[in-house]
């Protein structure tokens, strides 16, 4: 697997059933980021609004949206991905 373009490790990691994988790069910051399993490849998603900082998580839905709860500021985010 590639690895991420951030090396630092975050926790906020989750992945849909289109097989992506997606996860906040640094320990702190606003990148994110979808891993496509079929072609090994990480590509940053639009940034979010705020800090993601450590302790978050993320979920998708199946209208397409990721949704990202940060750990830095108590804060959901939502992304549209398709």
């Amino acid at each position: 697997m590639t690895p991420i373009p951030e090396s630092q490790l975050n926790d906020i990691f989750c992945s849909d059933r289109s097989g992506h994988i997606y996860a906040a790069g640094g320990s702190s910051g606003t990148s994110m980021y979808q891993y496509d399993i079929a072609t090994d490849v990480w590509a940053a998603i639009p940034a979010l609004p705020s800090d993601h900082g450590n302790n978050g998580s993320c979920t998708v839905s199946y209208e397409g949206w990721l949704y990202v709860g940060t750990g830095s500021n108590y804060k959901l985010h939502r992304i549209e991905l398709y």
